[in-house]
């Protein structure tokens, strides 16, 4: 019985999580987002770049907001231990949805499937140089702390800390300026991307 209250939050989870993958991807081939325009000379980015990336997007927001409210709820107005737990998972999920978002910003800058956006000599650039990959990093390690101090908490002033450490990662994609970006314009910027950070890898 313990262990069916374990895995209850994760089978809730993917009872949400897959008809809204499904939503998601639905929406996306409605709205074009699979099919962007070509652009002559400029690499076509493949099909499971395209796929992946918003899923990554919306996992990353999701996990964020959730946990937010978790840490909120369970910490400070309820300081319920199960809901404590809970958001100390939802945290870390956080932190794995950023890693798996600076893949795929990767591969969608350089036009390439996820697998081959690995190269250590560019990833390492991407976080270090280029302010998006600083930004999705910096998410990455305030995740992780704030999924290790809410593990931890015993008293209130580590929840608020973990709450700050979570809503600042939550809103830092609003300093890359990408939230302000129309739908529109997004392939042409990519593609602007592309030329500019190949002759950035090429210095």
């Amino acid at each position: 019985r313990h262990e069916e209250r374990h895995n209850r939050p994760v089978r809730q989870l993917v009872r949400i999580g897959l008809p809204a993958v499904v939503v998601l991807l639905v929406g996306m081939a409605v709205s074009g987002v699979l099919t962007p325009p070509r652009y002559p000379g400029l690499p076509e980015t493949p099909f499971l770049t395209l796929v992946l990336t918003p899923i990554g997007r919306a996992a990353l927001f999701t996990s964020g907001t959730f946990g937010v409210g978790l840490i909120l709820v369970g910490g400070l107005l309820s300081r319920e231990p199960r809901m404590l737990r809970l958001a100390a998972r939802v945290s870390a999920g956080f932190s794995a949805s950023a890693v798996f978002m600076i893949v795929m910003t990767l591969a969608n800058i350089l036009a390439v499937q996820p697998w081959q956006a690995l190269d250590p000599t560019v990833t390492t650039s991407f976080l270090t140089q280029i302010d998006e990959g600083r930004y999705l990093m910096l998410q990455v390690l305030l995740g992780i702390v704030a999924a290790w101090v809410v593990a931890r908490a015993q008293h209130g002033i580590e929840i608020v800390f973990a709450l700050l450490a979570l809503g600042i990662a939550v809103v830092l994609p609003a300093f890359t300026g990408h939230s302000a970006r129309s739908e529109e314009h997004t392939s042409e910027l990519q593609s602007r991307e592309t030329i500019s950070y190949a002759v950035f890898c090429l210095k």
